[in-house]
C-alpha cells in the first residue's frame, strides 16, 4: 500500500511539473516567435522608408543624370548591409517595371509582380507584411507605395529570407522539448526519492499502530482468558455457594480491574493523540499535592515495608494543571513503589538547578539497565515484564507522564544504576514556580 502511495505521489509530482514545463515552454516559444515576427516586420518597413530616400536619385539616373560617387557608395553600403541580413529590395515605377533591385533577388520578378498586384487589389500597401514560401525558402515581403518629387508613383518591396529565424525557432523548440523530457525524468526520480522519505513517518506511524494493536491484543488477551477461566469454574458448579467460589470470583474481579486500568489509560492516550486534552492551569501548593497523593499510596508501600519521605518546602507553589500534576505524581510514585526493594525508602525532594526547579523521586530498587532506558517511554514497554504484570502495571504510565511533562513545557528525565535505584526528575521552569513570600507574584 505504501509503495503504491509512493508511486502515486511521484506520478502526481511529475504530472504537475510536466504541466508547468509545457506551459512555460509554450509561453517562451510563442513569445519568441511573436518577438521575431514583430522585429522583422518593423525592420522591413524601416528599410522601405530608408529606400524611399533614394527613389529620386534612381529617377535622375534613369533620366541620364551623372552618377554621384558618394551617393552610389552610400547606397551600395546600405544594400550590402541588407544582404548581410538576408534582405533584398526592389523598386517599381508606375508601369510596374523595375527601376532598381538588389543584385540578388530571392524571388523571380513575375512572382514579385504578382505579389505587388495582390497587395494593390487587397489594399494592403504599407499595412501588412506578407508571408510567402518559395520552394524551401520562407519569406516575409513588405510592399509600400511612395511618390517621387514629380508626383509619380513608386512601389518599394523589401524581402527577407526567414530560414535563419525559423531555424532558430526550430532549435528553440527542440531544446524546450529536451528540457521537458529531462525535467520529467528528473522530476519522477526525484519525486520518487523524496516521496519515499516523506512517507517514512507514515510507515513508522503504521508500524507503531500495528505494534500498538498487537500490544493491546496481548495485554487484554491474558486478563480476558483469566476472567473466562475463573467464571467457567464458577459456572461449572451452579449449586455451589458464593462463599465457596470466592477465590475464583476474586481472580476474575482483579483481572477485570486490571483491564479497566488498561482501557482507561488507552482512552487517555487516544485523546492525547487526537489533541482533545487541554490543560486547565491553576496555582497550587506543590508540597500539599505530593503529601496528599503520597498518603493514598502509602498502604501499598506499607505492604512491602517501604517508607515515603517528602522533604519539599511547603512554601513552594506552581502554576500547572492540578489534576494532571496529580496523575504525574501517582505514575512516578507508583513506579518507585513497584520497583523498590523491600524495607527501603523513597525520597521526594526539590532542587533549584540551571533555571529550573527539579522535582525528584528517588527509590532504592534494582535499577534499570542502560539499554532499557531509551525504551521506557514506549507504550506497553516494561523493563521487568513479569514483575510489572504481577503488580498490575500496564506499561503505559511513563508515556502518559511524559505527555503531561511535555504539555507543561517541562522535561521528564529518568536516570538509573543497576542495584542502586532509579531517579525520576521533573524539570519545571522557574517562571512557573514561586514562593509564598513572593507578594508581588502575578499568581497571588
Amino acid at each position: 500500500m505504501l509503495n503504491k502511495l509512493r508511486l502515486n505521489l511521484a506520478l502526481l509530482n511529475t504530472v504537475v511539473l510536466i504541466i508547468i514545463l509545457i506551459a512555460i515552454s509554450v509561453f517562451l516559444y510563442f513569445t519568441m516567435q511573436l518577438n521575431l515576427t514583430n522585429t522583422v516586420d518593423t525592420e522591413l518597413a524601416l528599410v522601405a522608408e530608408q529606400l524611399n530616400t533614394y527613389i529620386d536619385y534612381f529617377d535622375d539616373l534613369k533620366e541620364g543624370y551623372p552618377n554621384d560617387p558618394e551617393k552610389d557608395q552610400e547606397y551600395n553600403d546600405f544594400i550590402q548591409k541588407l544582404l548581410n541580413e538576408n534582405i533584398t529590395t526592389v523598386v517599381w515605377d508606375e508601369n510596374f517595371d523595375i527601376i532598381r533591385s538588389s543584385i540578388y533577388l530571392q524571388l523571380p520578378n513575375n512572382i514579385l509582380n504578382d505579389i505587388l498586384l495582390y497587395n494593390f487589389q487587397n489594399n494592403n500597401m504599407g499595412k501588412q507584411v506578407l508571408n510567402y514560401k518559395y520552394e524551401i525558402i520562407d519569406m516575409k515581403i513588405f510592399t509600400n507605395v511612395y511618390a517621387n518629387d514629380n508626383g509619380q508613383m513608386r512601389v518599394v518591396q523589401t524581402i527577407k529570407n526567414m530560414n535563419a529565424e525559423f531555424s532558430f525557432l526550430d532549435w528553440l523548440l527542440r531544446i524546450l522539448m529536451i528540457a521537458v523530457v529531462i525535467g520529467t525524468t528528473l522530476s519522477f526520480l526525484g519525486g520518487y526519492i523524496i516521496s519515499g522519505r516523506s512517507i517514512i513517518p507514515i510507515r513508522q506511524s503504521i508500524l507503531k499502530q500495528q505494534e500498538f494493536v498487537a500490544n493491546v491484543s496481548h495485554e487484554l488477551r491474558t486478563p480476558i482468558a483469566v476472567v473466562l477461566t475463573n467464571l467457567d469454574v464458577v459456572k461449572s458448579e451452579p449449586k455451589a455457594s458464593v462463599e465457596s467460589q470466592t477465590e475464583w470470583i476474586k481472580n476474575a474481579y482483579d483481572e477485570t480491574k486490571r483491564m479497566e486500568k488498561v482501557v482507561t489509560d488507552l482512552l487517555f492516550l487516544a485523546k492525547v493523540d487526537a489533541g482533545q486534552l487541554v490543560l486547565d492551569k491553576e496555582v497550587f501548593n506543590l508540597s500539599y499535592l505530593i503529601t496528599n497523593t503520597s498518603e493514598k499510596l502509602m498502604p501499598i508501600a506499607a505492604q512491602r515495608n517501604i517508607s515515603i519521605y517528602n522533604s519539599i518546602d511547603d512554601k513552594i507553589y506552581i502554576f500547572a494543571d492540578m489534576m494532571r500534576m496529580t496523575q504525574l505524581v501517582i505514575i512516578l510514585l507508583d513506579n518507585s513503589i513497584k520497583y523498590s526493594l523491600e524495607n527501603t525508602t523513597i525520597s521526594i525532594s526539590t532542587k533549584e538547578e540551571k533555571g529550573y526547579l527539579v522535582l525528584k523521586f528517588k527509590d532504592q530498587g534494582e535499577g534499570i539497565a542502560p539499554e532499557n532506558l531509551e525504551k521506557i517511554y514506549e507504550r506497553f514497554y516494561r523493563a521487568d515484564k513479569a514483575r510489572s504484570r504481577e503488580m498490575g502495571g500496564t506499561g503505559l504510565g511513563l508515556s502518559i507522564a511524559r505527555w503531561i511533562a511535555d504539555e507543561h513545557d517541562w522535561r521528564l528525565e529518568i536516570t538509573s544504576e543497576k542495584e542502586k535505584g532509579t531517579v525520576a526528575s521533573v524539570w519545571i521552569q522557574k517562571d512557573q514556580v514561586f514562593y509564598e513570600e513572593d507578594e508581588d507574584s502575578e499568581f497571588l
